[in-house]
């Protein structure tokens, strides 16, 4: 009996237990509940800004889409003003709360105004955004000579109008150590010394569009290249940095490499170049990055002095390397990083390298310029003069500098107060 009271006794005490701490959890939970997250995803359009013109059959575009959790899928597309697409919309699967995406759309049409269309959703909630922009591919470019005048003190962006002159675009107060052509962006880009800053400038106007400097703590940029639209910075931090070529916008950062000095980079549209030297051990390696990421690829041992690379097709890019008066020109295949020796040419006062063309690189050496058929390895003699400081071939025609003089080969030579360097090829609008 008393067993059986007390047996009782617990399981009614166990019975208010349970009660109890069920009441307690259910004001815990409802104590709890979050209110719905109608929050929407931000759409931010990198490039094209509103209102702009595209030029092309090509219609890029990049976006930034950011959200307070996790992504499920983006679409673009183009529309008419009254909304009705017209090219078939693009969607992707997208698995992060940040994303950026760059893609391009072709349209035959010669003229036409439209909206770009992006659309972002977490499962839940979307967000639309449009922007006003059209296609002229009426555009009249042409490409023509870009140089800078160095004065000593002052530097002067110049482009050449014909044998008659040179329009000059901009000057600059620093001294300038690269020039990067913009191609169909018709931009050109210039690189100061110390403290570094990247100036993008209208080829055609003159007009200064936008500037990138060095950040703390070096200060220093040591070299930079352009593909499509997108500019590749190697800063002597170390630090990788992408931007986009029509605004300066940064798209990427890879900050992982900076066991490591760039010397040089070059950029093929799927993989950045980055010659570069151990900060450690001094030796030197080429690092592939992936463009879109700039995350690490693979590096390759070549410690030989590299002096250029350049684009030779879809498959492969051309190395440059200069030992004593030897040039040695090497292939990378891309598919497997094997590097095959092509030619060893004995080549004293070799100043610069440039290519000419996909299978041709033009030799700027102190007495003269050739030129070097990479399928053959043959070189042709094309100018003979003393005190050359820099060249180039653009349409058919040889221009290169010598002393204060600018001399197109063949016809009239132009002279300036400063010595014409870092010659250079680019486009520009003509009216």
């Amino acid at each position: 009996m008393i067993i059986s009271v007390k047996g009782n006794s617990y399981l009614c005490f166990m019975q208010l237990r349970i009660i109890f701490s069920f009441s307690i959890l259910s004001v815990f939970l409802l104590g709890c509940t979050k209110e719905p997250d109608d929050r929407s995803p931000v759409i931010e359009y990198i490039f094209p800004s509103e209102g702009h013109r595209y030029e092309q059959e090509e219609i890029r575009l990049t976006v930034r889409i950011s959200h307070n959790k996790q992504l499920k899928s983006v679409r673009i597309g183009l529309v008419d003003f009254n909304y009705i697409p017209i090219i078939q919309t693009v969607s992707f699967n997208v698995t992060a709360s940040d994303t950026l995406i760059d893609f391009a759309f072709f349209l035959n049409d010669p003229a036409a105004q439209f909206k770009l269309y992006v659309q972002a959703s977490d499962g839940v909630n979307s967000k639309n955004k449009y922007l006003n922009v059209s296609k002229d591919a009426s555009v009249n470019r042409k490409s023509g000579l870009l140089f800078i005048e160095d004065k000593s003190d002052s530097f002067v962006l110049n482009r050449l109008t014909g044998n008659e002159g040179a329009v000059k675009l901009a000057l600059i107060n620093q001294r300038i150590t690269h020039v990067c052509n913009g191609g169909n962006t018709g931009l050109v880009y210039s690189l100061t010394s110390y403290p570094s800053k990247i100036m993008a400038h209208d080829f055609g106007t003159g007009a200064f569009k936008w500037s990138f400097e060095a950040p703390m703590p070096e200060l220093k940029i040591n070299h930079m290249a352009f593909h499509a639209d997108k500019l590749v910075v190697a800063e002597k931090s170390g630090i990788l940095r992408l931007l986009h070529a029509l605004n300066g916008q940064t798209l990427a950062v890879n900050q992982e490499n900076m066991d490591n000095e760039p010397l040089m980079v070059m950029s093929d549209g799927e993989y950045i170049y980055v010659w570069q030297k151990s900060r450690n051990t001094q030796q030197k390696t080429l690092g592939l990055f992936y463009q879109g990421t700039l995350s690490m690829f693979r590096s390759i041992h070549i410690d030989d002095n590299l002096i250029g690379m350049f684009e030779e097709d879809g498959y492969s890019i051309i190395t440059a390397h200069y030992m004593g008066n030897t040039l040695m020109i090497n292939r990378l295949t891309k598919v497997n990083q094997l590097v095959d020796p092509l030619y060893e040419i004995q080549l004293p006062n070799l100043l610069h390298i440039k290519q000419i063309s996909a299978g041709k690189l033009l030799l700027v050496c102190t007495t003269h310029l050739s030129e070097l058929d990479i399928s053959n390895g043959y070189v042709t003699r094309l100018v003979v003069q003393q005190m050359i400081t820099d060249g180039i071939v653009h349409e058919g025609n040889t221009y290169f500098s010598s002393g204060n003089n600018l001399h197109h080969y063949g016809n009239a030579s132009l002279t300036f107060q400063g010595i014409p360097t870092l010659l250079t090829v680019a486009s520009y609008i003509h009216d």
